[in-house]
């Protein structure tokens, strides 16, 4: 008789691929039928899965439109299947799919859109953390600043694109009606994060991006702004500080 593991490898191998045959040892507690039961068990598990990445990716979805997202996220998940139980973890190569896939070349925003949802997500799921008041900063010396090592929130993540996503992704999700985006209008550094309850997506001033890429390693502010003003030379450190601040990024600081 073969082994547990062999059995539940068949199954799974069966389920996730229409052309594999039934297993052998699918049975029906009438002996009747079991390949019509074991199909609608298949279809029922894909488009469960397939409605856990409608929710995953609602910008991608909707650009798409409903036939071409049924045929993409079948293909992906046949390709792709989970490997967690927790399907909030399952579409993190969602975003490589899509930018690889013959028939989408013609879009290639795609594929960050859905990493950009795709951090949404991790960004909902990390922990609290309190945000520094903005006050605390004002009380250290002006010759002490470039000394400062930031505390940023854990729920941070950036994103560094070609194309114009944050545009995208808030037409297609935010905006009650969905209106064209210029996709000649350059790029965008984005800021994912989740201050209190609901997550947020900014679009990043200049040089922010390389700044807090930076912090988050543990660099002090005087050398990751000098880097970030290499990088950029619209970079203004007095207004990013200001957009961090103002976005409850910064939950503190040590200096030196």
């Amino acid at each position: 008789m073969p082994a547990l593991r062999d059995l539940q490898s068949a199954f799974t191998r069966s389920l996730l691929d229409p052309a594999q045959p039934m297993p052998t040892a699918v049975t029906s507690h009438t002996a009747r039928q079991p390949k019509k039961r074991f199909d609608v068990y298949r279809n029922n598990v894909y488009f469960g899965l397939i409605e856990a990445l409608a929710a995953q990716f609602p910008a991608i979805a909707r650009l798409l439109g409903k036939v071409m997202f049924l045929a993409t996220t079948k293909a992906y998940i046949a390709e792709h299947p989970p490997t967690s139980p927790l399907l909030f973890r399952y579409g993190e190569t969602f975003g490589d799919f899509l930018e690889q896939a013959e028939p989408l070349q013609d879009y290639p925003y795609l594929g960050d859109v859905a990493r950009l949802e795709w951090l949404w997500m991790q960004a909902y799921h990390a922990a609290d953390k309190t945000p520094l008041n903005p006050q605390e900063l004002g009380r250290i010396p002006s010759d002490r600043l470039d000394q400062v090592r930031l505390d940023l929130h854990p729920s941070m993540r950036l994103l560094s694109s070609p194309h114009p996503i944050v545009a995208i992704w808030h037409t297609n999700v935010v905006d009650e009606e969905v209106t064209p985006v210029d996709l000649a209008q350059g790029g965008d550094d984005a800021l994912i994060m989740r201050p209190t309850l609901d997550v947020e997506i900014q679009r990043l001033r200049p040089g922010a991006l390389t700044l807090l890429s930076h912090l988050a390693q543990g660099e002090t502010l005087g050398p990751a702004s000098a880097t970030a003003a290499n990088d950029s030379d619209a970079f203004d450190i007095e207004l990013v500080l200001t957009d961090l601040l103002q976005s409850s990024l910064i939950t503190g600081f040590v200096i030196g």
